[in-house]
């Protein structure tokens, strides 16, 4: 699952299909609506899921979790 792009909302996630890569770049291309929209969308992931104590408390999971491990 990706963290970033929530699909169809933020942006494309597309799986090595160049016919599907160049449709939704012209769809973008042809709607600055949607392209604005999108973006903001994506901003506001960002903005919501990777604050300071959000990935600082991810960090000190990973360090404990192998910490622990040895």
């Amino acid at each position: 699952s990706c963290e970033i792009v929530d699909n169809e909302k933020s942006g494309y996630i597309i799986d090595r299909d160049l016919p599907a890569v160049l449709k939704n770049i012209n769809k973008l291309l042809e709607n600055s609506i949607l392209c604005k929209e999108m973006g903001e969308h994506g901003r506001r992931i960002i903005i919501n899921r990777f604050t300071i104590e959000n990935m600082s408390n991810e960090f000190l999971n990973i360090y404990s979790k192998y910490l622990n491990a040895e």
